[in-house]
């Protein structure tokens, strides 16, 4: 995945170990010639860079700032792991908690044993400089570039506490004393050592970073999952009629395959013979079967059930599948960032450098101990997770159930709180609210006309235009045998219909009563509107309505449903459709009603309706799934997509339902909703901790062994509360899952 667009970068970051870590990458990152975006993902461990610097020049660039970095390789195949920071080994963290208990039980118990302080010296070598190794020479290596960060305040204060240690225990050795005289032994048992400070922060360090890497790790599991199912094996026709084993990623367009029951589909494609009843739960969210016909659509990675093979024509491979598009959505999501997380950046730049000149404030007026308290307790990784993990877990539940988001701006702004920001949702009409597969019900042809005449004009005239209105008049032509018309200079107009001539230059148009009204056409009694919810579609010869096509497209089954959960979450809802006036409030009642209805409003008026009602909701969503709905998607403050509609809507959408179905939506705003309040819970909680906490230590009031226990696991608090957002696993992932990787043979 290193690329969605052609000046846009993935990248993996190798490396960080603190919320610090992601700022310097991100400078470096930034002052680089050419580059006008970038932002970096602790959480994650991900980079995305825009503008038009080369590969190299990116690499290069974080390894001069210390760092390592490798392209995010694009692809459903990219199956590596996701979290870089370094985890610590389950043994070394084992051994570092018990030889820490071990130096905490002579230090502090009252027990008088025999060279206790050398035993205590020995252990905390051990521990300070080979178990906590990693952030001594993470510290030095961010010494060597004038930076701080995590690691600088754990080595600064376990180095200190170590360094007074040591010097009481062999200070009377050094200063001549024989240890005869008892200052030797006074040095040992009557001076309180440090050691156990120094090897437990280091113990509590590395349990805590491993606690929060399985954690960390765990906020991208569904993502993961879903690209560890990219399928590896294909059955591909030969030539001759026979069957070979060959990798997925070797098929080309045009090639073959096999699909078995129980096996997944190698590629996007279209069925070929037999009939196909797959799971596409894991690329578009939807937990009910689906059957496809031949020529109907199947997904890579989707699931095989039934109980009979079938055969698919390969149409995109590799990066080209809508299971690679949706990986790489997710991973653009993940590594953007969200505006609320600006403060947290701000406060993890300086913070840092604010404890270290504080701890050394604290040294001089109330000695070692609260200062070694305060360079432990203080974390800024709490701070620059609190909103990544949250956004991390969030997006990939989305994922999973269908759901696209294409940056963490539009997730937080479709969060914002409903008593602070008015929802306002408007919806369109066909595809959206109605099932976009019109068909006609009925044709009025007035008396005199040829009814044969007027099925071939209908049809010719509707093969220019791709409304699904359109649509289904070319059908019923076709189904009635109409032949094509000779017609010429066929110009469409968008939102109205389609006007031609004959060979005689008679013109003859299809649409609206608008574009018959435009162009001088009167509409006669005769040709009643109706009362009911279809859609009206008249034809002209010259300057006369020969004939009235009478469609009907019914709400889809979930409308009313979804359209209630949406009003229950504080919504206001508006209709918004190119129809007439009776037909759209036809609709409106039939799902339950809406709170304003604008009809008869052309593709381009969208805009302007959508403009308009942006100044009473401070939250404005688009719901469309149409081409000629992609410029309200992109003026709202948030568009969202239905699948099921054309790729100029989904591009032009901060948010793709990939079902198109919508429940999608009220899925959406409850997971936004839910993301904000994890997020404001995490921000309030590593604020807390701070303002709590570096003051308890500056004044005493908190052992270093207690400040390292604390620091260990507030960082590990805000993702395990960020993964609250994972919900329940369901049942059909695991099913899926099962035979993800199945022995095609």
């Amino acid at each position: 995945m290193s690329t969605a667009s052609s000046d846009l970068t993935l990248l993996r970051i190798d490396g960080m170990r603190c919320a610090a870590c992601s700022g310097t990458v991100e400078a470096a990152l930034r002052a680089v010639p050419g580059i006008t975006r970038a932002t970096v993902n602790y959480a994650t461990g991900t980079a995305a860079v825009a503008g038009a610097a080369s590969l190299p020049a990116l690499l290069d660039a974080v390894r001069g700032a210390g760092y390592q970095a490798q392209p995010a390789v694009r692809g459903a195949s990219d199956t590596a792991p996701t979290v870089h920071s370094e985890a610590p080994r389950r043994l070394e963290v084992a051994l570092a908690l018990v030889f820490a208990a071990i130096i905490a039980t002579l230090s502090m118990s009252g027990l008088h044993v025999p060279g206790s302080g050398w035993i205590e010296l020995a252990l905390a070598t051990v521990v300070v400089f080979w178990f906590g190794r990693a952030s001594l020479v993470g510290a030095v290596h961010q010494a060597r570039f004038g930076r701080a960060n995590m690691d600088t305040l754990i080595a600064l204060g376990t180095v200190s506490a170590f360094a007074y240690s040591t010097w009481l225990l062999v200070g009377p050795l050094l200063s001549g004393v024989p240890p005869e005289s008892g200052a030797f032994c006074a040095g040992c048992t009557q001076v309180h050592l440090h050691f156990e400070s120094a090897a437990v922060i280091v113990a509590f360090t590395l349990l805590g970073r491993a606690v929060e890497h399985s954690a960390r790790s765990r906020t991208r599991s569904a993502l993961d999952a879903l690209a560890a199912l990219a399928p590896q094996t294909a059955h591909r026709w030969r030539a001759d009629g026979t069957l070979e084993d060959v990798a997925a990623a070797s098929l080309v367009v045009d090639d073959r395959v096999l699909v078995r029951p129980g096996e997944t589909v190698p590629a996007d494609g279209v069925v070929w013979s037999g009939e196909a009843r797959v799971d596409e739960s894991l690329v578009t969210g939807e937990s009910r079967p689906a059957k496809r016909a031949v020529g109907e659509p199947v997904y890579a990675a989707t699931l095989a059930l039934g109980s009979a093979p079938f055969e698919v024509r390969v149409r995109e491979t590799g990066e080209g599948t809508l299971l690679s598009h949706l990986l790489l959505l997710v991973a653009q999501a993940e590594a953007s960032r969200a505006p609320v997380q600006r403060l947290a950046d701000q406060v993890s730049g300086w913070f840092v450098p604010v404890v270290l000149v504080l701890a050394a404030a604290v040294a001089l007026v109330s000695g070692l101990e609260p200062a070694v308290a305060v360079l432990v307790v203080a974390c800024p990784c709490a701070l620059g997770l609190a909103t990544p993990a949250a956004l991390s877990v969030a997006l990939g539940r989305a994922a999973r159930s269908g759901v696209l988001f294409r940056d963490a701006a539009a997730l937080e702004r479709l969060g914002r709180s409903p008593n602070a920001s008015p929802l306002t949702v408007v919806l369109d009409k066909t595809g959206t609210i109605t099932q976009g597969k019109p068909s006609v019900v009925e044709v009025q042809v007035l008396p005199g006309a040829d009814s044969a005449d007027v099925l071939s004009l209908a049809g010719t005239l509707e093969l220019y235009s791709d409304h699904p209105l359109a649509t289904a008049l070319r059908a019923h032509a076709e189904a009635a045998g109409a032949p094509m018309a000779d017609l010429r200079n066929v110009e469409v107009v968008r939102g109205e219909g389609v006007v031609g001539a004959r060979a005689d230059e008679t013109r003859v148009a299809i649409g609206s009563s608008d574009l018959l009204a435009r162009l001088g056409v009167p509409i006669p009694p005769q040709l009643s509107a109706g009362a009911g919810a279809e859609t009206r579609v008249l034809l002209a010869v010259g300057d006369t309505a020969v004939a009235q096509f009478l469609l009907s497209d019914p709400p889809k089954s979930e409308a009313a449903a979804a359209l209630a959960a949406l009003r229950s979450l504080g919504a206001r809802l508006v209709l918004l459709t190119g129809d007439d006036e009776r037909t759209a409030q036809a609709i409106a009642r039939q799902v339950g009603g809406f709170d304003a209805v604008h009809a008869g409003v052309k593709p381009a008026g969208k805009v302007a309706v959508v403009q308009s009602l942006d100044d009473q909701a401070r939250t404005l969503v688009m719901v469309g799934d149409g081409s000629n709905d992609a410029p309200a998607l992109a003026a709202a403050h948030v568009g969202i997509a239905l699948g099921t509609g054309t790729e100029a809507a989904m591009s032009a959408a901060p948010v793709t339902v990939l079902h198109g179905e919508l429940r999608g939506v009220v899925f959406a705003v409850r997971l936004a909703r839910q993301t904000r309040t994890i997020i404001v819970q995490n921000l309030a909680w590593a604020f807390g901790y701070n303002a709590v906490a570096i003051p308890l230590a500056a004044l005493g009031m908190l052992h270093p062994t207690v400040a390292a226990l604390a620091m260990s696991f507030s960082s590990v608090a805000v993702v395990a509360n960020a993964l609250r957002l994972r919900g329940r696993r369901r049942p059909h992932l695991q099913a899926a899952a099962e035979v993800a990787s199945p022995t095609m043979a």
